[in-house]
Formats: C-alpha cells, structure tokens, sequence
C-alpha cells in the first residue's frame, strides 16, 4: 500500500497530498495510510499556527488617534512600562514613540504554557498633518497610558471642497 499517497514538499515547506490510488482499491485497504498523511498536513498546520501566534499579528503597543477641531490626540497603550523608558519625538510630520517594557518573567523550575504578554522595546511612528502646532505638544503617562496633545496651529487645518456636478 505505500506510496498510494504521494507527499510532496513545496518550497515554503508546504505539504500537498495527492491521490494515487488504483481503481478497485477500496478506502478501507487505504485509510491507515491515509489517516498518517493527514496527521502529518494537521501537525504542519498547527505548528504553522503557533509560529504565528507567536508572532504579534497586530503592531505593538495599540494605539488610538483622535482629531477635534482643536487637536489631535494620540493614546498609547503601554501597560507596564516606566516612563523613564518611553521617548517621544517630533521631527517634521512624524511622530515617534519609543518604549520598552521588562520582561515580567521569572526563572522557574515551571514552564510557560501560554504567552501573549510581550516584553521588550517597541517603536511606532504616526504621520501628522502639517497643521499641528509643535511647539504645544504634550505627552503625560497616566495609568498604563501614554496621552499625547498635539494642537493645531489656529487657522489652519484641512478645508471642505465642495464637490460641483
């Protein structure tokens, strides 16, 4: 019965499985075959799953921004981290917030089953309009939440085209 079913590796470690089964051949004479090959695609697929998992899918630390007709405002999340490791910085239209966060993990004889907190340093980099008034800006970090201020310089600001038909 081996080789009925055909593995083959594609570049990016993929498995494909193909039949190849003779005519006649019924699935019983072939399901423990069977079953091994879709043992073998199901643990790929899980460890491609944890590798991912193991990956932040979504950029860190979350951040919000929020516009008014005064300023904009920009909330980090940033449980975690002292102040004295955050930096924030304004050159041109980008804003740039730089962090790190120690590691909260302590040597054990346990181990970890799950882990989603993450630890280290961290940067995000928000584009900003022309309008915001830099000298004004402000960061305060309160709570596990970095605030930053940035107000706009009075007069200016995005203006309303009226669209004609």
């Amino acid at each position: 019965m081996k080789g009925l079913i055909k593995r083959s590796h594609g570049n990016n470690g993929s498995i494909t499985l193909k039949n190849r089964w003779p005519k006649g051949i019924g699935l019983s004479q072939v399901l423990p075959e069977f079953r091994h090959d879709m043992d073998i695609a199901f643990d790929h697929m899980r460890r491609n799953m944890q590798a991912m998992w193991s990956k932040p899918t979504m950029t860190w630390p979350a951040l919000d921004v929020q516009e008014d007709e005064h300023s904009m405002t920009i909330r980090v999340d940033a449980p975690g981290v002292d102040p004295k490791n955050l930096d924030v910085e304004l050159s041109g239209n980008l804003l740039t917030i730089r962090g790190a966060r120690e590691s909260q993990r302590k040597e054990s004889t346990g181990s970890f089953r799950y882990q989603e907190r993450m630890s280290g340093s961290f940067y995000r980099t928000v584009p900003l309009p022309d309008y915001v008034d830099a000298a004004k800006v402000e960061a305060r970090y309160d709570k596990g939440v970095l605030n930053i201020r940035l107000p706009k310089v009075p007069g200016h600001g995005p203006r309303r085209i009226t669209v004609s038909s």
